[in-house]
């Protein structure tokens, strides 16, 4: 039995029951566990795959077991759910699958469950992977179609009914909103860098795609690359590209954390001999974007509060960035636990928040200076619908952000919004306020 699957269960019961955030966990188990490169990737896919696939597991365990899911101990939960993934997704041999659950559960818990463990597991690989998919699809209601045979919750599920009526293309969402990412770096603005073991990206002209993890990671440690999401790329690279008249010295980051965008923003703003504000409320976090800068050798000036207190006289910036919270529904391939965590509720909130910002923002930006609304959602009600109702009650027009980014399919109009499924990055949008 590997170690890797015993740290995966742990995993598991840490995101369920503490609250950890999955990606930042997962890091942290590597860093304190000697694992092989290959024991290293199967941990960190068998913890977020888990997550990602949950509903459609516990659905197929249900099948399976005499006790509902939600009646099992902790660990055979985790334990049933991480071996029903490495058989259905992952491919796993039935009877290795069946050995390691139970060598897994006894591990983790003594002799008390192994039988059960043992009798769900072995139902479970009497059909294929396929098989199942047939069965559950001939079962589950009609409403819960699509939530339980890519497993997310329900309202996640209308949303995206809502902007995508043709179920392909939808399915074709859910299929990658499933798959790990792959992983894209940002080559700091005005820098040269060996390509070597990396390969270019898709839209953005700073993007590297990794091929070689060891040469890579070589890179990142030097500072050469960060780690960044072509998508959040795009949106750094148009805000710069705006055309504006007048000065342009002043930029602020309004909600800088963890600091991926302002490294783009610094380098650019050094090329051209402006200067960037990061400001981020939570202290660690403008702890992390003042680290990330110092390591790609850039100066920007750290500020610590409330966006919506800045701590800077109206209309003191020429160019602004606005990345605000969200739901994050353009990222579920990334944060691998996150579509279990927001609720309608959530939505509800973020949205009272986005708004504000938007308000400070836009205060904040000097008359014919630019504010770059940010979100990492594919909701309406935290893209077009905030910028839409900002336009009715403040004096701005908007930037065709589109001509700025050529080359890249788009729906038409002036806004940004990437589809994991279209473009291969995350779900960003984006819209440019002029403001007068």
């Amino acid at each position: 039995m590997s170690s890797a699957r015993v740290l995966a269960v742990e995993a598991l019961l840490q995101v369920e029951f503490d609250g950890a955030y999955a990606n930042i966990l997962t890091n942290e188990i590597l860093s304190q566990n000697d694992l092989s490169s290959a024991d290293a990737g199967m941990f960190t896919d068998l913890v977020n795959g888990t997550l990602r696939w949950e509903r459609y597991l516990d659905t197929i365990i249900n099948y399976c077991s005499s006790r509902e899911i939600v009646d099992l101990s902790d660990e055979v939960r985790s334990v049933l759910r991480l071996s029903t993934y490495s058989y259905l997704i992952r491919g796993t041999q039935a009877h290795a699958i069946v050995n390691e659950g139970v060598e897994t559960i006894r591990n983790l818990d003594g002799e008390r469950a192994t039988s059960f463990v043992n009798a769900v597991l072995r139902r479970i690989t009497e059909r294929t992977a396929e098989e199942w998919r047939i069965y559950a699809d001939q079962r589950v209601e009609d409403a819960d179609q699509e939530a339980i045979m890519y497993s997310l919750p329900n309202w996640i599920v209308k949303v995206f009914q809502s902007q995508i009526p043709d179920q392909l293309e939808r399915i074709a969402l859910f299929e990658k909103q499933n798959q790990p990412p792959s992983i894209t770096y940002l080559r700091r603005p005005g820098t040269e860098t060996d390509t070597t073991g990396l390969a270019p990206g898709n839209w953005s002209p700073y993007a590297l795609r990794e091929i070689d993890k060891k040469l890579s990671r070589q890179k990142l440690k030097t500072g050469e690359l960060t780690v960044q999401d072509e998508g959040s790329q795009l949106t750094s690279w148009a805000l710069s590209m705006a055309l504006i008249e007048g000065p342009d010295l002043n930029w602020l980051d309004m909600t800088a954390g963890p600091g991926g965008k302002a490294v783009f923003l610094a380098a650019i703003a050094q090329m051209r001999g402006a200067k960037l504000v990061a400001n981020e409320i939570h202290p660690h976090r403008a702890e992390l974007v003042r680290n990330v800068l110092r390591r790609s050798e850039l100066n920007a000036e750290i500020l610590i509060g409330d966006a919506n207190f800045g701590a800077w006289a109206p209309k003191s910036f020429d160019r602004v960035l606005l990345d605000a919270p969200c739901t994050g529904l353009g990222a579920l391939r990334r944060r691998a636990e996150s579509r279990w965590r927001r609720t309608e509720k959530d939505l509800a909130d973020l949205v009272i928040g986005q708004r504000k910002l938007l308000r400070s923002a836009i205060a904040a930006t000097r008359s014919g200076g630019i504010v770059g609304y940010v979100t990492c959602s594919l909701h309406p009600r935290e893209t077009t619908e905030i910028v839409l109702e900002a336009a009715k009650t403040h004096k701005i027009e908007f930037v065709d952000v589109p001509r700025l980014l050529p080359g890249i399919p788009l729906a038409p109009g002036p806004f940004l919004q990437l589809w994991p499924h279209r473009h291969d990055t995350d779900g960003m949008f984006m819209a440019i306020l002029r403001v007068e």
